[in-house]
């Protein structure tokens, strides 16, 4: 039987400082905070409590990303127009 690697977790959750402006992209409306909602009420993240940290994701502070990280990623149409989508409201 193969042992299991130690010391190390096997997953790291990237968090955002904030949902508000992920939450509203039309295609993702309230989808980040019910995600993270659920991943925090099934006790998945590593809190640094007492509990076996390697069955827990550990968990790693994001910021949100500039145009040009966006754009290696998605299509730069794409960004110009999520880019420009008003917070909370519709084009």
């Amino acid at each position: 039987m193969e042992s299991l690697p130690s010391a190390s977790p096997r997953c790291v959750y990237a968090r955002p400082k904030s949902f508000r402006s992920i939450d509203q992209l039309p295609s993702n409306i309230g989808r980040s905070s019910a995600v993270h909602n659920l991943i925090e009420s099934l006790d998945l993240l590593d809190t640094g409590s007492a509990i076996d940290p390697l069955s827990r994701a550990r968990v790693l502070p994001t910021g949100l990303a500039g145009r040009e990280e966006l754009e290696s990623f998605h299509d730069p149409e794409y960004v110009g127009k999520t880019m420009n989508f008003p917070i909370g409201g519709h084009p």
